[in-house]
């Protein structure tokens, strides 16, 4: 029901793609159930956020992935195969990766304020009990993500989600 919801919000915030990640903290159940009938259900509630929200955006559900495999897909879409490929990639895409612990060294407005013009954003939120340290590490080493911290309290996953994603199209915009 969380996912729905956050499918749900995200689809109305304009959200392209959503990408669920099989994380450490990630319930197993939880991801294999994402296929057959519930697979109907969520591209259901996509049409109808749409509908109701009036966005024009086609949102993308994609089947759950492990997490390196979602940062390939990242690079991809931002066009960052090449190593000499990511620094121009960084200008135009930025990941952000939302962590509940403070000893993040990066805010949302500088590296908002330090890409030329963005024109992709991945903004990755944890599961219920957040993203692992380890996580948060490989997304920064490999996957253009820069892992960010809100000096609110800790969010529930599908409050952080939409949370982080208004906070990043405000700063954008």
């Amino acid at each position: 029901q969380k996912f729905e919801l956050i499918v749900r919000q995200a689809t109305e915030c304009g959200v392209s793609v959503i990408v669920p990640v099989i994380g450490e903290y990630t319930e197993k159940s939880s991801a294999a159930a994402l296929e057959g009938n519930k697979k109907e259900r969520l591209e259901r509630i996509v049409r109808e956020a749409r509908q109701q929200s009036g966005s024009p955006v086609d949102t993308k559900i994609l089947p759950p992935m492990g997490l390196e495999e979602a940062v390939e897909k990242w690079k991809e879409f931002c066009g960052a195969g090449e190593a000499g490929d990511e620094a121009a990639a960084g200008k135009s895409a930025a990941g952000f990766v939302l962590s509940e612990r403070d000893d993040c060294s990066e805010t949302l407005k500088r590296v908002v304020s330090q890409s030329a013009c963005l024109k992709k954003v991945a903004v990755a939120v944890g599961s219920e009990g957040g993203i692992s340290p380890e996580e948060v590490k490989l997304l920064q080493e490999k996957g253009l993500f820069h892992p960010i911290h809100f000096a609110v309290n800790i969010l529930r996953c599908e409050t952080a989600a939409l949370y982080g994603i208004a906070a990043v199209q405000s700063a954008i915009n």
